[in-house]
């Protein structure tokens, strides 16, 4: 009988999801937030599969949008969590992929 390693399901999606999801991912554990990586990468797959669009097609307005969606949908707190979330990982790829253009400094904040 040989035992099989089960993988979370957390990181089954991260394995099929993206390059650069896996990659701000890796980079939240390498900073040793590893939790916390899990928590925003799920936020931004959630909200990049709401526009369906990819991050370098993203614009200020499809994040307002959802943001203000979440804000009714959820509480405060959440709707802080996921705009933090955003912050991150947009303030992250830009500087992966050295992009001139900054959406993190325009995200709103509560």
């Amino acid at each position: 009988m040989s035992l099989q390693l089960v993988k979370p399901k957390f990181q089954e999606d991260l394995d099929s999801s993206p390059d650069y999801l896996r990659r701000f991912y890796t980079h939240m554990d390498l900073s040793g937030k590893a939790l916390t990586g899990e928590q925003y990468t799920r936020i931004v797959k959630q909200f990049l599969d709401a526009v369906g669009k990819s991050p370098d097609q993203v614009k200020l307005i499809d994040i307002e949008d959802w943001l203000s969606k979440m804000k009714k949908e959820a509480s405060e707190r959440t709707a802080n969590k996921y705009s933090f979330a955003l912050r991150k990982f947009f303030e992250w790829y830009g500087a992966a992929y050295n992009l001139e253009r900054d959406l993190a400094k325009l995200i709103p904040t509560s």
